[in-house]
Order: C-alpha cells, then sequence, then structure tokens
C-alpha cells in the first residue's frame, strides 16, 4: 500500500515540492497549493508534455535552433508579421506557422500556440521544434499506456503543436 501524505501547511507542501527531481509529474490539487516553487522544476499533469528530461531552458534553446520555430521566433520578436508577398519566399511549414501568428503567446521565453477547446477551454500549446517530435510521440505512448494511435495523438495535440500536426 501507498503511505498517504498529509499536508497541512504550504510550507509543507513547498518543502515536499522542492525534493521532487525535475519532470517529475505533480498532482494538479497539490501542485496547485504552491506559489513560490519554480515550475522549471515540476510539471503538473495537465502541463506535462512528456519532456522529462528537459528544462525550460533547454527546451527553449531547442526552439531557437530549430530551422522552422527559430526563424518563426526571429519574425515574431521583430513584432511585425511578414506581408503575403514576403511570405511567398518562406518554405510552407513557415508560413503554416506564421498564419497562427494571433494565436502565439510566449512565456518564460517559451512559444506556445494558444487555442480554445470546447471541452477543456483555453490551452497552450507548446511549439515543438522537430529535433523533439519522436521523443514526444513515444514518451505520450509510453507514458500514458498504450491507447492506441488516435488517442495518442490526441494527447499530444492538447500539450504541443508544430505546422502539420492537425
Amino acid at each position: 500500500m501507498h503511505d498517504k501524505i498529509e499536508l497541512s501547511k504550504s510550507e509543507d507542501v513547498k518543502n515536499l515540492l522542492q525534493t521532487f527531481a525535475a519532470g517529475t509529474v505533480v498532482p494538479n490539487d497539490l501542485a496547485s497549493n504552491i506559489q513560490s516553487v519554480s515550475r522549471k522544476s515540476v510539471y503538473t499533469e495537465e502541463a506535462f508534455v512528456t519532456l522529462p528530461t528537459l528544462d525550460r531552458q533547454e527546451v527553449k534553446d531547442l526552439q531557437e535552433r530549430d530551422t522552422v520555430v527559430g526563424k518563426f521566433i526571429e519574425i515574431w520578436n521583430t513584432k511585425r508579421k511578414p506581408l503575403r508577398s514576403e511570405q511567398r519566399k518562406f518554405d510552407r511549414p513557415l508560413v503554416t506557422l506564421l498564419r497562427q501568428w494571433d494565436r502565439i503567446e510566449v512565456v518564460d521565453g517559451l512559444v506556445y500556440r494558444v487555442i480554445i477547446d470546447p471541452n477543456q477551454g483555453q490551452l497552450k500549446q507548446l511549439i515543438l521544434p522537430a529535433v523533439l517530435r519522436d521523443k514526444v510521440l513515444k514518451n505520450c505512448h509510453d507514458k500514458l499506456g498504450h491507447q492506441g494511435i488516435e488517442r495518442t495523438f490526441c494527447s499530444i495535440r492538447i500539450r504541443c503543436y508544430w505546422p502539420g500536426n492537425v
């Protein structure tokens, strides 16, 4: 049997969360009791993107180095969406990402697409660099259970976005 941990004070919860390794999935009700613990070291169930070995800075670096996402970030930082005539010289994946311009949000240096899901409300999908796609697919399949192709992709779509991930 598992021992149940009784936490009476926010300070107790904070101390407990600080002992978790980076990437540990923490139940939402436990994580929501903490405001001062760094989000770099703890993922909630909702935000867990199955990247347990990467911290925010590593994901940010991978986004910036990605040929499509990195170019998008360069353009985003100019605060000016290219005109359609300017977009003709870009590759299709970059143009697809540029079409999401009004849905893009940068949080703690990470680039997300924000959508409204009819069942779950507002969702922030991490813009996933190409180098992480296979890892996320494998981790979602392995860690979320063998749910089949469609359910695995649905779980990924809730958490991540990349051009062509429809």
